[in-house]
């Protein structure tokens, strides 16, 4: 009898052993197989929260509008990719092995032509959780729509806004009928940033009465509705331009 019970405690301590050395060589073999290396990814996340008829492409410029620094983030996030895969390189123990997975990614999923920028246009929605016949409304956040871009694509874009000083977006800035676009917003701006003043004869017109937003390149010229070329002008002043 006692030699069967250690026969069979013998066995269970060789199958423990067997198994332990099963899961060390599967973890061994699992960590030189997977691919420490992720892809490339820039997101963006912009709120449309209200918005019914939503144009992406604006709410794009005016997020850009607000990040004016987004080419330098850009090529922030880039480094520090790169400086994350060179520190694996270096401190690998399989450094043939994870050089060819970090040049297939290179190769599969190149930075400079891969859409590897993520815009994401999220909507808030309004959820309700009853707790003894209490009922609270929380807000949650939902993907609306999903958009990828390369890098080129966005730099691009935001070039194109730079050249305009981030003042207005780009399907805005090309609009035909430029009037349409002189907000109350802007017009405020421009009365504040002039003091209510006449630009030519230094009228100065605190009730408005009189008081003119004039393109300081007129709009048959090519001239846009933003505020670097928007001034006050007093009725007089205004005629007496628009007559030359």
């Amino acid at each position: 009898m006692k030699g069967g019970i250690y026969v069979s405690y013998t066995f269970s301590v060789l199958l423990f052993l067997l198994f332990l050395l099963l899961f060390i060589s599967g973890g061994f073999i699992y960590s030189y197989i997977k691919s420490p290396f992720h892809i490339f990814r820039f997101d963006i996340k912009i709120d449309i929260s209200g918005r019914k008829k939503i144009s992406y492409n604006n709410a794009l410029d005016e997020w850009i509008n607000e990040h004016t620094n987004l080419d330098s983030e850009i090529a922030q996030s880039i480094n520090a990719w790169t400086d994350s895969c060179e520190n694996i390189l270096e401190n690998t123990k399989f450094k043939k092995r994870r050089t060819k997975q970090y040049e297939k990614i290179l190769n599969e999923y190149p930075i400079d032509r891969s859409k590897v920028i993520n815009v994401y246009y999220m909507r808030n929605q309004t959820r309700y959780i009853q707790r003894n016949y209490h009922k609270t409304s929380y807000k949650v956040q939902n993907i609306d729509c999903k958009k990828s871009y390369t890098i080129f694509e966005i730099t691009n874009r935001y070039n194109l806004l730079k050249d305009i000083n981030f003042t207005t977006t780009l399907e805005k800035y090309s609009n035909n009928n430029q009037r349409k676009l002189m907000t109350k917003e802007l017009k405020d701006r421009v009365k504040t940033r002039n003091n209510y003043t006449c630009q030519i004869c230094g009228k100065y017109m605190p009730d408005e009465v009189g008081l003119h937003i004039d393109h300081i390149i007129p709009i048959k010229a090519g001239g846009k509705s933003i505020y670097e070329n928007l001034q006050v002008l007093c009725s007089k002043c205004n005629g007496s331009k628009s007559s030359k």
